[in-house]
This record gives C-alpha cells, sequence and structure tokens, in this order.
C-alpha cells in the first residue's frame, strides 16, 4: 500500500455460511486516500455493509487482500451502538482507557476537544444516551470513533435514520471533520443525494459486485450501467 492511499482492497471474495454458498462479496477492489469521501451506494442486500466489516477486520476475508490504515466505524442505530447505562462522559473515556491513555486530566483535555469539534456541548457529559436526541448520538458515536484516533472512517447509513435538517448537519460535520483532519471516510448509503452532497467519488454495489465507480459528477450526469441509471431514477435524478 502507498502512502498516498489509506485502504486497498484487491480481488476481495466473501462469503456467509462458507465457501459452498454464493459470495456476498465477489471480486471488489477498492482504494481510498487520504483525506477522500468515497461514497457507497447499492440497493439493500448488495453487501455495502458486509465489505464495511471486512475492511474493518469484524469479518475475515475468503480470498484476497485488505490492506488499510487504523479505520474506526459509526453505525446506522447509535441507540444501541451506545451502552444505555453509562454517561457519555464515561463512554468517551473508555474509548482512551482501551487505547491506554491513563491519565484522567488528558482524557478529559482530549474529551473536550473533541466535543468541540463535533460541535457538542460540554452540558452533554453527564448525559445517558437516552436522554440524547438521534442527532446528539450521532455525534457521540463520530467523537468516540475520532478519539482512536483513525486514519479511515467508515459511516455505516450514518444519516438514515435523522430527521432531514440534522441529516444535512451531520453530513456537513463531516465533511469538515474530513478536510481538517485529512481524515479519509467511506460513507455508504442508499440515499443518493445525500452522497452526491458530501462524496468525492463515488462506487456503485449491485449482488456482492462493483457495478460502476467514478467521480461523482461524472457518474451522476453520465452514468454508464442500466443498474445506476435505476438507482438515479428512482433517487429523483435527472441523468438524461
Amino acid at each position: 500500500m502507498t502512502s498516498e492511499y489509506v485502504c486497498n482492497v484487491q480481488n476481495l471474495f466473501f462469503t456467509y455460511g462458507g465457501k459452498k454458498n454464493k459470495p456476498t462479496l465477489e471480486d471488489v477492489s477498492l482504494q481510498l486516500k487520504k483525506g477522500e469521501i468515497l461514497g457507497l451506494v447499492g440497493e439493500s442486500g448488495s453487501g455495502k455493509s458486509t465489505l464495511a466489516k471486512v475492511m474493518t477486520g469484524l469479518l475475515k476475508e475468503d480470498s484476497g487482500t485488505v490492506e488499510c490504515a487504523k479505520t474506526a466505524m459509526i453505525f446506522q442505530d447509535s441507540y444501541s451502538a451506545l451502552n444505555p447505562a453509562k454517561t457519555v462522559e464515561w463512554l468517551l473515556h473508555e474509548v482512551q482507557r482501551l487505547q491506554g491513555v491513563k491519565d484522567k486530566e488528558t482524557r478529559q483535555k482530549e474529551i473536550l476537544k473533541m466535543l468541540d469539534a463535533v460541535e457538542l456541548e460540554e452540558q452533554y457529559l453527564n448525559h445517558y444516551p437516552s436522554e440524547l436526541s438521534g442527532g446528539q448520538r450521532q455525534r457521540v458515536m463520530i467523537a468516540m470513533a475520532l478519539l482512536s484516533k483513525p486514519e479511515v472512517l467508515i459511516a455505516d447509513e450514518p444519516v438514515s435514520a435523522l430527521d432531514v435538517t440534522v441529516q444535512k448537519q451531520i453530513v456537513s460535520l463531516l465533511k469538515r471533520l474530513s478536510h481538517k483532519r485529512n481524515l479519509a471516510v467511506l460513507f455508504i448509503s442508499h440515499d443518493l443525494r445525500t452522497v452526491y452532497e458530501l462524496c468525492d467519488r463515488v462506487i456503485v454495489m449491485k449482488n456482492g459486485k462493483i457495478v460502476e465507480e467514478g467521480a461523482k459528477n461524472a457518474l451522476y450526469f453520465n452514468p454508464k450501467e442500466e443498474y445506476t441509471k435505476a438507482l438515479l431514477t428512482s433517487a429523483g435524478i435527472d441523468w438524461e
């Protein structure tokens, strides 16, 4: 993997339940540069979330290569992803404890910096996840991910459960964080409008395969594949 890339996936195959079944991911290759925001789109069941789990090491590939720098992941359902019995402050301290940061004062300074970065007020440190709005919980998830100091952030449908106004706020936040920190982001979504708003480049998946990829303007306004055209049409995007 060259210094230009923080993620390099080549000829990846993965199958749930053993190789006798049909592959969930079939010959998938992609590269992700520092500071790049890459969109990954496709219908439910196309393999997007499975690819994310293989890239983060939650699942082990059958064959192919996966070389990624330090990766963190944020999920769609922030409520179930956060321990409901712990405060925001405890959760943020725990991430750093797991990173080996033993000094409480050092951790606290980092937490306050991170709260500022994700635009969450200090008063929420004493709150439990159930006391936060969906957007606030997602900001906590982003803060937890960034406290682990990743070079790659994988965001799996992070705004689909939020209302439109909050979606735009979180998308803008991710864009600012990526640019400010030179952070590579893989943004997984079925919402092609949000992907266009956020991403530099887009990959289209169908049935576990990549069927098209390119810079967002080229892909959105000059799609090659009928499947991509159908996705754009169903999203109300006039590509013709």
